[in-house]
Formats: structure tokens, C-alpha cells, sequence
């Protein structure tokens, strides 16, 4: 998404970097989601945020997502 721009999760299962089905790709979308590193479009179509280019570059540390949302949450076990 950061090189290609949007999309959906088939597109993304078929990539050759990829190793897992639509429905994988589908779940963890919703979780990057979740913690603000991808936004929904409408239609299934995902795109990058600033915070998910920030993680990409190694500006911001997944530890820190995960401390944030797990006390949004009340949710101790919850990671990326």
C-alpha cells in the first residue's frame, strides 16, 4: 500500500511477499485498522496512514501501538 496505493485484501493475498489467504489478509487489516496503521476506504479498499508510514520508516516502535491500544481497550493480550 505504501508503494502501490490502496487496495484490497484479494490484490494483497496474491502478492508474492504475502503467504496467507484473503481472510488472513483480511483479519489483520482490521487489526492494523485498529491500531491506526491503515484506514478503510469503503469497499473493502485499504490505504496507508501517516502512522503506519511512520512504522514502515522505523519512527514509531509496534511496542508502543500496542501499549496504547490495550489501554483504549482494557486489553492486555492484544498485538499487532
Amino acid at each position: 500500500m505504501s508503494a502501490e496505493g490502496p487496495t484490497s485484501p484479494t490484490p494483497l493475498s496474491k502478492h508474492e511477499y504475502i503467504d496467507i489467504g484473503k481472510s488472513g489478509v483480511s483479519k489483520r487489516l482490521n487489526r492494523m485498522k485498529d491500531h491506526g496503521l491503515v484506514q478503510e476506504l469503503g469497499n473493502g479498499v485499504y490505504s496507508i496512514t501517516p502512522a503506519g508510514e511512520s512504522y514502515l520508516e522505523g519512527e514509531l516502535d509496534a511496542k508502543s501501538i500496542d501499549e496504547g491500544s490495550e489501554a483504549e481497550n482494557g486489553d492486555e493480550n492484544a498485538h499487532v
